[in-house]
């Protein structure tokens, strides 16, 4: 997504990680079907791909989500989603 923007850090506990993104407004927008933008929560799952290797030159695509969903249909299984809190940082 053009203008997307991420930063991450473990916590000094080692208990997590903090994480912030900043989402496009205008992308957001057109994806909720919204006019104007105003602060609200919405669902979401976070996922990280990552290529491991297998074997010499056979590499299996890694999918880890911060949340178990239905492989391939993870709509089917919103509430297993978490919140994001849009808020207005300017």
């Amino acid at each position: 997504m053009d203008g997307l923007r991420w930063a991450g850090k473990p916590l000094a506990d080692g208990s997590g990680w903090i994480v912030g993104i900043a989402i496009p407004a205008e992308a957001g927008l057109r994806h909720l079907g919204l006019k104007e933008w105003k602060p609200m929560d919405i669902r979401a799952n976070l996922l990280r791909y990552d290529w491991i290797t297998v074997v010499e030159e056979k590499r299996d695509l890694l999918s880890m989500n911060l949340s178990t969903v239905q492989f391939g249909c993870p709509h089917l299984s919103p509430a297993r989603m978490g919140w994001l809190q849009l808020v207005d940082t300017r």
